[in-house]
C-alpha cells in the first residue's frame, strides 16, 4: 500500500512540476510582447516606405492578421498578410533574423488573434514583437497610408 502512495505522490509532483514549467514558458514568451500606438506605427510605416524606395532593408515587418479577403479589401501599406491559422505555413515569409521587429495589427473582431499570433511568433524565436493598440478600421478612418483610402 505504501509503495502505491509513494508512486501517486511522485506522479502528482511530476504533473505539478510540468504544469509550472509550461506556465513559465508561456509567461516568458508573452513577456517579450509589447504594444505600439498608432503614431509610432505610422512613423515606422513611413520609414518602411522610404527604405523600400531606397532599396534598403526593412527592419520592421508589419503583419496583418485579418483574413485574406479583408486584407485584399485594404491594408496598412507595406503590411504582409499572415492570418493566425496560416502562421505555421507562412514562417518562410518572415525574416530569418529573429530580432527584427514584428508589428501586428487586425480589427476589432480579431484582437485576440493578434495576441495569439504574437505568442506563437515568440515560441518560434522572434524577440521583438509589438501589437498595435489600434485597429485597421481606425487607421483607415484617420486616412493613414493604406492600400485603400476611403
Amino acid at each position: 500500500m505504501r509503495n502505491r502512495k509513494e508512486k501517486t505522490v511522485r506522479h502528482g509532483t511530476v504533473v505539478v512540476a510540468l504544469t509550472i514549467l509550461a506556465f513559465a514558458s508561456i509567461s516568458r514568451a508573452e513577456s517579450g510582447i509589447k504594444t505600439i500606438d498608432t503614431d509610432t506605427l505610422h512613423s515606422l510605416v513611413s520609414d518602411n516606405i522610404y527604405k523600400r524606395e531606397g532599396g534598403k532593408p526593412i527592419r520592421n515587418i508589419v503583419i496583418d492578421t485579418r483574413t485574406p479577403e479583408e486584407f485584399a479589401a485594404g491594408n496598412i501599406i507595406t503590411a504582409i498578410n499572415v492570418p493566425l491559422d496560416g502562421i505555421e505555413q507562412s514562417l518562410g515569409a518572415l525574416p530569418a533574423d529573429k530580432s527584427v521587429q514584428l508589428t501586428i495589427y487586425g480589427n476589432e473582431s480579431n484582437l485576440d488573434a493578434c495576441r495569439k499570433w504574437a505568442a506563437k511568433a515568440s515560441t518560434h524565436g522572434y524577440t521583438n514583437i509589438f501589437i498595435s493598440t489600434d485597429t485597421y478600421q481606425n487607421w483607415q478612418q484617420n486616412k493613414l497610408p493604406s492600400t485603400r483610402l476611403r
